[in-house]
C-alpha cells in the first residue's frame, strides 16, 4: 500500500507540472523520470483513483486557504499592527522619517557597556549602538526574558514522579498528547521587524548610514520597501548611494586573462547582472535565503536573514514584500564562486502576493530563480505566474521543493531541478554552475541608478526624488561639470587657485621664520623686510583672486550660504559622489602603474645581479605618486579653498564673514573638517580659530574632550574611529587620510554630568611613515604632526598593526618625544596603545611577557629621547601616567575570513566596545582629578 501511495504522489506532481508548465515541459519531466525509475502499470492504475481524490482535496484546501487569508489579513489590520509595533518599540514619536543622525552618533549610556536590552523600548537604541561598532550579530538582536523560552518549564513534584508508569503505552500517550501543550508562543519582536521599523522611522541621512554599516557587515540591504501605513513601495536609491565595494575580476582579452581591480567603487553606479530569487508557495524543507547565503559565502554567513537564524519567529510583520539586495564581489582568486561582481535580489514572501515587486524584478534581472512548491499550495495565480516566467526573455531556474530525481534542461534558458532530499553541497555546485552559464549566455547589466528609472515606471516612490535632493544633486552636477573641462592632474590649478598658486610660498616663509626662532637665531631686519614684502604680494594676489571668484567656487559657496541644513547635506553627498566618479577611472590606472613599477623596483632590490635601482625608475615612481595626488580631488579641497579665502579677506566683508559659520555648521551636522592641510602640513590658525568661535556662538562654551589617533599608514586608524563612533572619515575615492581631520560627537545629557564634558572632538591623522613622503620630506613632518596632535589631545590612541613593536621603533620614538615636550610645557595628555591583528585569548593569557618587553622598549626609547632633549628621565612612566597592564589593548583581526566577502570579526567589534568604554572611563577619571 505504501508503494502505491508513493506512486500516487508522483502521479499528482506529474499532473501539477503539466498544468503549470504546459504539455511540452511536462513531457520532458516525465521522460526524465522514465529513465530514472520504472513504475509498474498495475500499480499506477491502483493509484489513479487516489490521485483524483488528492487533487480534489488539494484544490479545496487552496481555495479555503485563500478565503481565510482574505478574511484575516487586510491592509487596515496590517497598518494597525505596524503602528502597534512602533509603539511597542518606543518609535511612535519618530515616525515617519523623524529619526536622524543625532540618534546614531550621540554617546549614551548603552555605549559604555556591552549589555543586552531588557525591554522592547530599548531595542532600537541597542540596535543602533551595535551596528555602529559593525557587529553583524546585531541582526539577531532580541529582547527575550530568560524565563520565557520556546518550551514551558516541565517541573514535576515528587508525587508526580512516583506516579509515573514504566509502560511504553503511557510513554507514547504522554509523548503524543503532552508535547503540544509544552510549547509556548514566541513573544519577542522579530529581529527583521526591528530593523525595518527603524528604516521606516529614519530620515534619508540616517538610512544612508545604516545601509553603509549593514553593507560593511556583509548583510543584505532593503531595495524595495513597502510601507504598511501608506501602501506605497519605496525604492531606496539615495540610501544605498554611499556604499563602496572593492573587487577583482578577470578580464578576458584574446588568449590571456587579465585581472581588473575596482577599489572603493560606489556600488550603486556599478553595472552588474542581477539574479533574482523568488518563492511560489511555501516549503517547510527549503529556505530561499539559506540557498542565497550558501551562494554568497562558503562560510555560510547569514547575509540574508532566514527562518533558522537566532531570534527568528513565525510572527513576522514588516518583511512581506520587501526586496533585499546583496552583491557577490570576487577577489581575483581561482576559487571565486563568480568571476565578476553579481547582484542578488531576494523577494520575501510568496511571489503570488507581490505582483508589483515581481514584475519589477523581471524587468531588471539577468536570471530568475524560483523555489516552487507545486503540490497542495499551487493555485491558478501560481500557475499563471510560472507560465509568464517561462515565456519571459530571461533565463529561468525552477527549484521544485517537493520533487526529487528531476533535472531537466528544456532549452538554453529553462532549467528545472527537484531539490527534495538532494545533497546540499551537490545542489550548490549545480546551482552555481547553472547561474554562471546562464549569465554568460544572457547578461543584461543594470546599475541601481538605472533600476531607479524602472522603479519610477512601476509607480514606486524613489527616495532620491525628494525635491531638496533633486535640487542639491543638480547643483552639485553643475559645480563638478567645471572640473570636467580639464585633464585630471590639472584640475586643481585653474579652479582652486589660492591653494595651488600662492599657498606653498606663504607656508614656506612661515616655516622658515618658525625654525629660525626655534634655533634661537635673530632674524635680520633685511630678512624681515623681505618676508613682509613677499607676504604683502601674496596677500594682494590672494585678495585679487578671491574678489574675482571663479564661477565654480561662486556656485559652491552660494549654495551653501543660501540653503537649509538638509539641502546642504544632500548637496555635499552628491558633490562627493560626482567628484569620486570624476577621478575614479584615472586613479585606478595610475595605481596599477604605480603597483607594477613598485613591484619591479622591489624585484631589482632582491636580485643579486642588479642590487642598485635605476634612478629613472625611482623618478617615474615619484612622478606617478605626484599625479595620483594631483588627480585626487575631494570636498576637503573646496573647504580648504574657503579657508584660504578667509585667511586674507576682511572678516566683515559681505558673505565671506560667514565662511567660518559654514564649516561650524558642517561640524554640527556630523561632517569632518580639515584641521591640517594634508598636502603641505599647514595649519591655518585664523581659519580654524574662527571655526571654533562660530561653534561657541552656536552651541555655547561647551566642555570638549579631544581624542586623537596616531599610527603608521594603512594600519586601520580611520576604521577604528569609524567603528568606535560611527564616523565616516574616508575622504576622496580610495585614498588614505591626509593631514588631520576633526569631527564633533555629542554626549547624551544623561552622561554629560558624569563624564564632565559635552562633546568629544575626534581627530583622525595621516599615517606616519607615508610612502609618498619617503623620497621627499624627512622625519620632520611626522614629528610635527605627532607633536601637534598629542599636544591638542586629552588622550591619544597609538595604533600598531601586529603585536611586535619592533617595526614601530621610529614611530614610538616620535611619540615619546612629543609626550616629553608636553611635559616641559606642563601638559599631561593620556595615551593608549592598540595592537591590532592579535588573537584576544593569546594576548590576554600568554602575552604578559610581550607586555613586559614592550615596557622595556618604551623605557629604552624614552632614555634615548631624554638624552637628546637633555632631560633626566629613565622610564616612560616618568613622562605620563602609564600602566602597561591597562593602557595596552589587543584587537583581533578586523575580518572573519578573506575580503571582499568576509564580514567583520565580532571579536573586533567587542574590542572596539571595550576600548571605547575604557577611553570614556579614563576621561571621567581625568575630570574627577581636576575637580
Amino acid at each position: 500500500m505504501s508503494r502505491a501511495l508513493r506512486d500516487a504522489y508522483k502521479s499528482l506532481t506529474n499532473a501539477s507540472i503539466f498544468t503549470i508548465f504546459g504539455e511540452e515541459l511536462g513531457n520532458a519531466v516525465q521522460e526524465d523520470r522514465y529513465f530514472k525509475a520504472t513504475v509498474n502499470g498495475k500499480e499506477m492504475e491502483e493509484a489513479h483513483e487516489e490521485n483524483v481524490n488528492l487533487k480534489k482535496q488539494d484544490a479545496d484546501t487552496a481555495e479555503a486557504s485563500l478565503l481565510l487569508s482574505g478574511l484575516t489579513v487586510t491592509p487596515e489590520s496590517q497598518k494597525q499592527e505596524f503602528l502597534q509595533l512602533l509603539k511597542r518599540l518606543g518609535l511612535e514619536s519618530h515616525y515617519p522619517r523623524k529619526m536622524g543622525m543625532g540618534d546614531f552618533h550621540t554617546i549614551c549610556k548603552i555605549s559604555l557597556q556591552d549589555s543586552q536590552p531588557s525591554k522592547d523600548k530599548e531595542l532600537p537604541s541597542y540596535f543602533l549602538q551595535k551596528l555602529l561598532t559593525v557587529d553583524y550579530r546585531v541582526r539577531y538582536l532580541t529582547c527575550q526574558d530568560e524565563k520565557s523560552t520556546r518550551f514551558a518549564p516541565m517541573l514535576q513534584t515528587r508525587k508526580q514522579k512516583d506516579q509515573q508508569s514504566d509502560s511504553s503505552e503511557n510513554f507514547l500517550d504522554n509523548l503524543m498528547g503532552a508535547a503540544p501543550e509544552c510549547m509556548s508562543r514566541d513573544g519577542h519582536v522579530h529581529p527583521m521587524d526591528l530593523q525595518m521599523a527603524i528604516f521606516h522611522c529614519a530620515d534619508d541621512f540616517l538610512r544612508q548610514t545604516l545601509a553603509t554599516k549593514l553593507a560593511f557587515c556583509q548583510l543584505a540591504l532593503p531595495l524595495l520597501l513597502p510601507n504598511p501605513d501608506t501602501s506605497h513601495i519605496e525604492f531606496l536609491l539615495y540610501a544605498l548611494s554611499q556604499i563602496q565595494r572593492s573587487w577583482k575580476e578577470a578580464e578576458k582579452s584574446g588568449k590571456q586573462a587579465q585581472t581588473k581591480s575596482y577599489n572603493n567603487k560606489l556600488i550603486f553606479q556599478a553595472q552588474t547582472p542581477i539574479v533574482s530569487f523568488i518563492r511560489i508557495g511555501s516549503s517547510a524543507s527549503s529556505s530561499k535565503s539559506q540557498l542565497l547565503n550558501a551562494l554568497l559565502s562558503k562560510r555560510k554567513h547569514d547575509t540574508f536573514f532566514h527562518r533558522h537564524c537566532r531570534g527568528s519567529t513565525r510572527e513576522r510583520l514588516l518583511m512581506e514584500g520587501v526586496v533585499e539586495i546583496a552583491w557577490y564581489c570576487p577577489r581575483g582568486s581561482p576559487d571565486d564562486t563568480f568571476e565578476s561582481c553579481v547582484a542578488f535580489c531576494n523577494l520575501h514572501g510568496d511571489a503570488r502576493d507581490h505582483g508589483a515587486q515581481l514584475q519589477f524584478l523581471q524587468d531588471i534581472s539577468a536570471v530568475n530563480v524560483a523555489l516552487v512548491s507545486n503540490s497542495e499550495h499551487m493555485d491558478n495565480r501560481g500557475k499563471k505566474l510560472l507560465q509568464e516566467l517561462w515565456k519571459s526573455q530571461r533565463p529561468l531556474v525552477c527549484l521544485l521543493t517537493e520533487e526529487e530525481n528531476v533535472a531537466i534542461r528544456q532549452s538554453s534558458k529553462i532549467i528545472i531541478i527537484g531539490i527534495r532530499n538532494i545533497n546540499e553541497a551537490e545542489l550548490m555546485d549545480q546551482l552555481t554552475k547553472m547561474i554562471r552559464d546562464l549569465l554568460e549566455g544572457s547578461n543584461p547589466c543594470f546599475s541601481l541608478d538605472a533600476c531607479a528609472d524602472k522603479a519610477r515606471q512601476h509607480g514606486f516612490v524613489v527616495d532620491a526624488d525628494q525635491p531638496a535632493c533633486v535640487k542639491a544633486k543638480a547643483q552639485a552636477r553643475e559645480v563638478v561639470d567645471f572640473l570636467k573641462k580639464v585633464y585630471p592632474s590639472e584640475r586643481k590649478s585653474p579652479w582652486l587657485e589660492v591653494q595651488e598658486s600662492v599657498r606653498d610660498v606663504w607656508c614656506k616663509m612661515e616655516r622658515e621664520v618658525t625654525h629660525l626662532h626655534k634655533k634661537g637665531k635673530k632674524i635680520s631686519e633685511l630678512l624681515r623686510c623681505t618676508i613682509r614684502h613677499e607676504k604683502a604680494k601674496i596677500t594682494l594676489a590672494q585678495s585679487l583672486i578671491s574678489v574675482m571668484l571663479k564661477p565654480m567656487m561662486t556656485s559652491f559657496l552660494g549654495f551653501l550660504l543660501a540653503q537649509p541644513a538638509d539641502t546642504k547635506k544632500y548637496f555635499l553627498h552628491w558633490m562627493k559622489v560626482f567628484m569620486d566618479e570624476l577621478s575614479c577611472a584615472r586613479l585606478e590606472e595610475l595605481r596599477r602603474d604605480y603597483q607594477k613599477l613598485q613591484t619591479e623596483i622591489q624585484s631589482i632590490k632582491k636580485s643579486k645581479e642588479k642590487p642598485k635601482v635605476d634612478d629613472s625608475l625611482l623618478s617615474q615612481l615619484i612622478a606617478i605618486s605626484d599625479e595620483i595626488n594631483n588627480s585626487s580631488i575631494g570636498l576637503e579641497h573646496f573647504l580648504r579653498e574657503i579657508g584660504q579665502f578667509y585667511e586674507v579677506l576682511d572678516e566683515q566683508k559681505d558673505d565671506f564673514g560667514k565662511l567660518p559659520q559654514i564649516a561650524a555648521e558642517l561640524m554640527v551636522l556630523g561632517y569632518p573638517v580639515e584641521l591640517i592641510d594634508g598636502d603641505i602640513s599647514y595649519l591655518p590658525l585664523s581659519w580654524v580659530g574662527a571655526i571654533f568661535d562660530s561653534l561657541i556662538k552656536r552651541l555655547g562654551d561647551k566642555r570638549v574632550f579631544v581624542l586623537s589617533v596616531l599610527g603608521i599608514q594603512s594600519s586601520g586608524k580611520s576604521t577604528l574611529l569609524n567603528a568606535m563612533f560611527g564616523l565616516q572619515f574616508n575622504v576622496s575615492a580610495g585614498r588614505c587620510t591626509r593631514g588631520a581631520f576633526m569631527q564633533l560627537i555629542p554626549v547624551g545629557q544623561e552622561l554629560q554630568q558624569d563624564l564632565g564634558f559635552d562633546f568629544v572632538l575626534v581627530v583622525d591623522t595621516e599615517g606616519l611613515r607615508a610612502i609618498r613622503m619617503a623620497n621627499k620630506q624627512s622625519l620632520n613632518q611626522d614629528k610635527e604632526l605627532t607633536t601637534f596632535v598629542i599636544g591638542v589631545s586629552n588622550l591619544t590612541v597609538i595604533n600598531i598593526f601586529g603585536e611586535n613593536p619592533s617595526e614601530m621603533q621610529d614611530v614610538l620614538q616620535i611619540a615619546v618625544q612629543a609626550f616629553l615636550r608636553m611635559k616641559k610645557v606642563n601638559l599631561s595628555p593620556s595615551c593608549f596603545f592598540v595592537h591590532q591583528n592579535v588573537e584576544e585569548a593569546t594576548a590576554k593569557e600568554q602575552n604578559m611577557e610581550q607586555r613586559r618587553r614592550f615596557q622595556e622598549k618604551l623605557d629604552k626609547v624614552t632614555r634615548v629621547v631624554a638624552q637628546q632633549e637633555s632631560c633626566d628621565i629613565s622610564s616612560f612612566s616618568d613622562i605620563i601616567g602609564f600602566d602597561v597592564s591597562t593602557h595596552i589593548h589587543y584587537f583581533a583581526h578586523l575580518w572573519e575570513g578573506n575580503p571582499p566577502m568576509a564580514p567583520p570579526n565580532p571579536t573586533y567589534s567587542q574590542n572596539v566596545q571595550q576600548l571605547k568604554s575604557k577611553i570614556l572611563q579614563a576621561a571621567n577619571l581625568s575630570y574627577q582629578d581636576k575637580n
